[in-house]
């Protein structure tokens, strides 16, 4: 046999083909498609875990701002700059959040805060619109009284 028949089979022998690359890619396309619900799963559960970890650090900064002034802030910029009542600004003892990233819910959108009327409880809304954002149902807001 000369070298060249030699090679030539060597060659045939070594290589995949058509049907074992198509078993390959299905069995990666299995692997995927097993892993990326259970990926998309753990990215919700960690946007709602961020979010609910945000309106406690909020929550805290509000507490925190009405034993020291003896009011509610009239915006949740309070928390992070002086007040401009002179009354309010000269109990004011620090910034009670260290940046508006800290008003940013798991899903990039702003921390929802309404004073509410006085005496009426609870004195204050604080929540997350959700991951939907502004405008969605109220059963898909995360709310401070329920973290």
């Amino acid at each position: 046999m000369e070298y060249t028949q030699i090679r030539q089979r060597r060659d045939r022998a070594t290589g995949m083909t058509l049907i074992e690359i198509a078993i390959g890619l299905l069995i990666i396309g299995l692997v995927i498609a097993m892993i990326i619900p259970q990926v998309t799963k753990q990215l919700a559960k960690a946007k709602r875990l961020k979010t609910e970890t945000v309106l406690r650090g909020v929550k805290t900064a509000i507490e925190s701002y009405r034993i020291d002034t003896a009011t509610l802030p009239a915006t949740v910029q309070d928390l992070i700059t002086r007040p401009s009542d002179p009354k309010v600004a000269a109990r004011w003892k620090e910034p009670y959040l260290n940046d508006e990233i800290d008003l940013i819910d798991g899903w990039s959108n702003p921390i929802v805060y309404q004073r509410n009327a006085p005496g009426q409880r609870p004195p204050y809304k604080l929540y997350s619109w959700g991951r939907n954002g502004e405008g969605s149902p109220q059963d898909e807001w995360v709310d401070a009284e329920s973290v």
